[in-house]
């Protein structure tokens, strides 16, 4: 790769265990959506890592980041794994401080692992404001919730007026915190710490990501494409629905319901395509109404074109526009009405 990409393999520690470092989900990129599926299959795969008799390190495929800094990542992909391993982690928090309420034999090991799972894995509380300041940052749907509610470890949080996504966050809390409870369930309540603490350091030391970090939005856009030719599925077009979404917001002129508007939009159109590759069908678009462009050029093209929030509207309501015309011509054996370059 060239100098604009950086790729190596690192352990859960070593992602979020330097001071300092702070991962952000673009605002506008999908919202949480894993659910008991995804939640069983990473379950079964820590299971397996933590087991005194054969540990085994497991691979979490890749995680695309983008920073400049080397030390403020921006989450291109990966950010429902990672998401839903600081929730693992978090669970393991609650039941430690479950533990201190019922026994205080070790309660100052506990309370000392507990403290330090929280500084390196998931981030301070301020003690002026009580407001944490988390390692990972999710998206403009989901973080006031994720801190205010998962992150304080809290247990009667109203159930009202929230999004399916901050009501699965809470689910997935609560279904880890049970599988936990399984987890522990053999060991005396002098031990139940240990054992926690034990789950907690297997975890971070044997799961492990090749992490691919570029400097911009298309050399990340590049990776994607890179990754979807060798056959791993990535959505490129998150990439490209956050920075539409990133000049339409920073000019301030769109009130918060039209954003949500033109977002819903988005996610429909995208169910709409349901099995077709939704960047397929960008590029479709985009020499049906600009010009022929190869596919590794289709992000920079875009990004060259589009430079006002107006533009981008257009872009997002022609997109909506055209998904019927491409639904009826796209064959389902993978065959388009573009030439193929």
């Amino acid at each position: 790769m060239s100098t604009n990409f950086n790729t190596e393999n690192n352990t859960l520690r070593k992602l979020l265990a330097v001071d300092g470092f702070t991962y952000s989900v673009p605002s506008f990129q999908r919202d949480y959506s894993w659910d008991e599926e995804q939640w069983n299959d990473l379950w079964e795969d820590i299971s397996a890592v933590v087991s005194k008799e054969n540990p085994q390190p497991h691979y979490m495929a890749y995680l695309v980041l983008q920073s400049q800094n080397n030390k403020d990542f921006s989450v291109i992909d990966g950010q429902q794994r990672l998401t839903t391993l600081s929730i693992i982690i978090l669970s393991v928090l609650r039941h430690l401080k479950d533990i201190d309420v019922l026994d205080n034999t070790n309660r100052d090991e506990d309370k000392i692992n507990s403290e330090k799972f929280r500084s390196v894995y998931i981030g301070e509380v301020n003690s002026a404001s009580f407001i944490s300041k988390t390692k990972l940052k999710l998206n403009r749907n989901n973080h006031e919730y994720y801190r205010d509610y998962i992150v304080t470890l809290e247990k009667n949080i109203p159930t009202r007026g929230f999004r399916a996504s901050e009501k699965l966050l809470q689910k997935a809390s609560n279904w880890f915190y049970k599988k936990i409870e399984i987890y522990i369930a053999n060991y005396s309540i002098h031990k139940k710490g240990e054992a926690l603490a034990f789950l907690v350091e297997n975890m971070v030391d044997n799961l492990f990501f090749t992490v691919i970090t570029v400097t911009d939005e298309l050399n990340a856009y590049k990776v994607f494409e890179t990754l979807n030719a060798r056959g791993v599925t990535l959505s490129s077009t998150d990439l490209l629905k956050n920075y539409l979404f990133s000049i339409i917001s920073k000019n301030g002129n769109y009130k918060t319901e039209e954003l949500e508007s033109l977002d819903d939009n988005w996610t429909k159109l995208s169910q709409r395509l349901e099995n077709a590759n939704f960047s397929d069908f960008v590029r479709c678009y985009w020499i049906a109404h600009h010009k022929f462009v190869r596919k590794l050029n289709l992000f920079k093209d875009i990004k060259g074109t589009i430079e006002n929030p107006q533009d981008a509207v257009n872009l997002l309501n022609g997109l909506k526009a055209s998904v019927e015309i491409y639904m009826n011509l796209y064959s389902p054996d993978g065959g388009t009405w573009y030439p193929n370059a």
